[in-house]
């Protein structure tokens, strides 16, 4: 046995292939021991390694599977800490959480104030048993649950949601890269509260990494490709490439490569050889062919990617975990311009641009402006009550979409009321709730507005009720509210 460094965590496994496994068997060499010195998933989990100190708490279940179990490393800190999600490797075939010292320092990172956490996951085989299709699915989904989980552990963990990296090698390189480049599976409509938890990732340092999961991308980069099939169900790579074009849709969605989006977090990509594209490569399963064609990919959308082999000039991180802690522990400079703290918890959100102008309203209810929107949904489609500024002040007016996009102006749905009324001059904003037999709308109304043409609703602002049987109306006004 040769003890890993971290850096190269996945390559003391050369020696074993050397000696265990023949090139032309088509086995993961490096990922995927030989039976007599791989962990078996049968017996008892190994101790964790001697370097790693023991786990604050072992064996914390995040499911109901056998293998849905991670270990929690809590850093020593007064104020929430940055925490590290190690995937452990193996291929999706094999491995445990208790190789987490192959992938990260565990101590260093402690030491820093970053806490950390190792997973144990589904194997492709559960999946094939349990009829998951593809069965990468199960392992990738089981690693977003499992962050998910530690996420709805943060206040009892004192954890920072907003910083949480990455690190794994090999297959667990490649989960790694699927969390840190997917679209949040958040679902914020669940009544699961871990569901509702968010699975993106600040960053990722990952060793030996799988970047696509596409058989004819890696031909093209690597000749000898020989990895992946089992991921998707195919016995041998002849048939994953084969059959590449009736599982399109399922490489798109868990292929990393295939992922890749401008608003993605930054990466780090630590292979033990120099990438030769286009060239045999003596482990086309662990080749730096794969950083090679995903820093091209990152660099071209934006994203972030250092890329470090043997001789990389310039080198900024030799290991996963020095990469880590600079990312996780720079200082935050979205600051607010009076000082206060920067905010913690966030949304991704993609900027569509403007979806409603003013001045094209029915009967130029809207030239002077279109504001203060509220959008619901009913039915399939989508309501927004908007405070349309036209030629009598403010109003609220209706448009309807598809898409939430492109949207069609129907023109106030409120008028003002008589002159006296609490509503006389400006009758806007109009907020609405369904109670399953009757829409209710709550909307601003204010017997004062600025002179004319803007005609600004002034104080006093009063809160009024109007009823209607359906989302657009007709709305009929409730003044004894």
């Amino acid at each position: 046995y040769l003890e890993p460094d971290e850096r190269f965590g996945m390559g003391y496994l050369e020696a074993v292939r050397d000696v265990f496994v023949s090139p032309e068997n088509g086995q993961d060499a490096k990922a995927d021991v030989p039976a007599q010195v791989a962990d078996s998933p049968a017996k008892k989990a190994k101790p964790a390694e001697p370097t790693v100190p023991k786990p604050t708490l072992t064996e914390v279940r995040y499911g109901e599977h056998e293998r849905h179990v991670l270990d929690f490393w809590k850093a020593n800190s007064k104020t929430p800490t940055p925490l590290v999600f190690v995937i452990h490797g193996g291929g999706w075939k094999g491995g445990s959480k208790e190789r987490v010292g192959r992938f990260v320092n565990v101590e260093q990172l402690l030491a820093a104030g970053i806490s950390v956490v190792a997973i144990n996951y589904r194997f492709v085989s559960h999946a094939a048993a349990a009829g998951i299709k593809p069965p990468v699915k199960a392992p990738l989904h089981d690693a977003a649950r499992a962050l998910q989980f530690v996420r709805s552990k943060a206040s009892e963990w004192n954890i920072d949601k907003a910083r949480i990296g990455a690190a794994g090698g090999s297959a667990g390189a490649c989960s790694s890269l699927w969390l840190a480049y997917h679209d949040d599976l958040a679902d914020p409509k669940s009544s699961d509260p871990i569901a509702r938890e968010s699975t993106r990732l600040q960053c990722a340092a990952v060793i030996d990494a799988q970047t696509t999961l596409d058989p004819q991308q890696m031909k093209e980069w690597t000749p000898n490709s020989k990895y992946g099939g089992h991921a998707f169900g195919r016995p041998g790579f002849k048939e994953f490439l084969q059959d590449r074009n009736k599982i399109l849709p399922w490489i798109a969605e868990y292929s990393p490569y295939a992922l890749v989006t401008a608003d993605d977090p930054p990466v780090c990509l630590l292979y033990s050889t120099p990438p030769a594209l286009g060239q045999v490569q003596k482990d086309p399963t662990h080749t730096a062919n794969f950083g090679a064609k995903l820093q091209e990919k990152c660099n071209s959308v934006g994203v972030g990617c250092e890329f470090v082999y043997t001789a990389t000039a310039k080198v900024r991180h030799i290991m996963a975990s020095d990469y880590l802690i600079k990312n996780l522990k720079a200082p935050d400079k979205r600051k607010y311009s009076d000082g206060r703290p920067a905010a913690t918890l966030r949304m991704d959100a993609k900027d569509h641009g403007i979806v409603l102008r003013y001045g094209d309203g029915p009967g130029k209810c809207d030239y002077l402006g279109a504001r203060d929107v509220w959008v619901f949904e009913d039915g399939g489609t989508y309501y927004m009550h908007y405070d349309a500024a036209g030629p009598k002040g403010w109003l609220c007016s209706l448009a309807v979409s598809k898409d939430l996009l492109t949207w069609e102006k129907k023109g106030p749905v409120l008028d003002f009321g008589k002159a006296g009324e609490d509503d006389s001059k400006g009758a806007c904003y109009g907020v609405t709730y369904n109670d399953g037999k009757q829409w209710h709308m709550f909307y601003l109304g204010t017997p004062n507005a600025s002179r004319e043409p803007d005609r600004v609703p002034s104080f006093p602002y009063l809160t009024m009720k109007a009823k209607a049987s359906g989302p657009e109306g007709p709305w009929i006004k409730q003044k004894d509210v």
